[in-house]
């Protein structure tokens, strides 16, 4: 019987000081969470993140554009995250899939009431749930808090501050674009990253960049020729609409020439896309209904047609190409002195459109077959009556005969 109320007096003991076990691990758990982080929502496909009104994803509350800035308010949720996030200049709060969130090294500096648009649908560093993730910063002078638009986290460079220096960020341009142990191509080769990796350097000389990589867990020194990789551009990410001026204009699926072609548009069509580098757009294409990253050569888009010109044809018979070759299929062909409609393509041909059975094709016409002046020909009248026909058809009035 002793025993016994010895036992019942000691439970509540164990009981009180479980209880007190626990709520120190909740409390430390809670300690943990990352509040008030500046983070970039994502999609793979660069398609809206949603926003749900609870963790359990069934009231969507609003969508954004992927690569908007927002701040994590709780993220005791194993797949969804509570975050802030500006919606129609309004605060908004709401949740996200943590699949959709890509953590910022502490030192960003991103203020989310800002309008400003960063676009990181591109970034190649695979962003799971790295609640510590840091860039690494080394300097000497002062610096000013920098606004960083794309991460590697395979690619992580120091930045040693200096008047001749300065960091950047942009797309490497080769299926294999190497970062060299020395300023030269047949130098050892440190690392190598996939076309269309975004990539953190910084600049050295005229021909090239200079990048720190991990190999063996250590940081090293290494260098990246200028022609592999394409610097991107302050607005990249913003949205601006042009013409295609070559025919087709491609959309790539990598940005080569030599890449995979997603999609072909006619010679002045409109298209939609966004600023991302020196020399490449980026663009949203659907492919069997589904949105797909391309890109666009700088070189194959305008903002204005060139004007419509005209001219006459030169020879007995002018022709449309299909192509810009004289090899290639004739489309349609017109006499000599008829007057044709047609824009500049290029030094050696006009781009014109002609109608087949009704529909529209592009076409091309070599410019030494059209001129501003009707040739002037000479001949004999082969028939008894020959007739001069007030318009071109021998239905109209004759305006005169010729034996």
């Amino acid at each position: 019987m002793y025993l016994k109320n010895k036992i019942l007096n000691i439970i509540p003991i164990i009981l009180i000081v479980f209880a007190l076990n626990v709520n120190v691990e909740f409390a430390d758990a809670k300690e943990n969470h990352i509040i008030n982080e500046n983070v970039v929502l994502i999609s793979e496909n660069g398609a809206d993140v949603v926003i749900y009104k609870d963790a359990a994803a069934e009231i969507e509350l609003v969508t954004v554009e992927s690569g908007t800035n927002a701040r994590i308010i709780d993220d005791q949720f194993v797949d969804f995250i509570k975050i802030s996030v500006m919606y129609e200049k309004e605060e908004v709060e709401g949740y996200v899939s943590s699949k959709n969130i890509t953590y910022l090294p502490e030192e960003t500096d991103i203020n989310i009431d800002t309008n400003e648009d960063t676009d990181v649908n591109e970034v190649t560093a695979k962003n799971e749930k790295q609640h510590s993730q840091k860039v690494s910063s080394v300097s000497t002078a002062e610096k000013e808090p920098k606004k960083i638009t794309a991460i590697d986290s395979e690619v992580n460079l120091v930045n040693q501050a200096s008047i001749q220096s300065m960091t950047l960020y942009g797309i490497a341009l080769k299926n294999k674009t190497n970062v060299y142990e020395k300023t030269s191509t047949t130098a050892k080769v440190l690392k190598s990253y996939d076309i269309g990796s975004t990539l953190k350097y910084e600049t050295y000389n005229d021909n090239w960049y200079k990048a720190k990589v991990k190999v063996n867990g250590k940081y090293v020194q290494g260098y990246i020729n200028k022609h592999d990789v394409d610097t991107f551009v302050e607005n990249k990410g913003k949205t601006y609409y042009s013409y295609g001026i070559k025919h087709p204009t491609n959309v790539y699926a990598s940005p080569s020439t030599n890449s995979k072609v997603l999609k072909s548009y006619n010679y002045g069509h409109l298209l939609k896309y966004r600023a991302l580098s020196e020399n490449w757009y980026e663009a949203t294409v659907y492919i069997a209904g589904k949105p797909q990253t391309g890109y666009i050569s700088k070189d194959d888009l305008r903002d204005n047609l060139p004007a419509l010109e005209q001219g006459y044809a030169q020879t007995k018979l002018t022709n449309v190409y299909e192509s810009t070759s004289k090899d290639s299929r004739i489309l349609k062909s017109y006499f000599a002195g008829q007057l044709l409609k047609f824009r500049p393509y290029n030094d050696t041909w006009y781009i014109a459109t002609v109608y087949l059975n009704g529909k529209p094709h592009v076409g091309f016409i070599h410019k030494n077959d059209v001129g501003d002046e009707i040739n002037k020909l000479s001949g004999y009248a082969r028939l008894k009556d020959t007739n001069v026909y007030e318009s071109t058809s021998k239905s109209s009035k004759i305006l005169k005969s010729y034996p």
